[in-house]
């Protein structure tokens, strides 16, 4: 199973399902799932493809965890 299948699982079992707190963010397995495709999305709108690197320097939120699964 890759990062995408467990997510698409994730969603399919319960998509109002909370995934995700990180201070006042509170994510459900469907809302982040929007905001990871809404960042891939970008990605991809900047030249960014399957298989090329991208370096973050982020802290440990949810702004980094949603980057690292898009």
């Amino acid at each position: 199973m890759d990062l995408g299948t467990i997510i698409d699982a994730a969603v399919a079992r319960d998509p109002s399902a909370l995934a995700f707190v990180d201070g006042d963010i509170r994510k459900s397995f469907a809302g982040w799932q929007d905001d990871i495709s809404r960042v891939a999305g970008g990605l991809q709108k900047k030249g960014l493809a399957r298989g090329d690197h991208l370096v973050a320097i982020m802290a440990n939120r949810y702004e980094m965890a949603t980057l690292y699964w898009a």
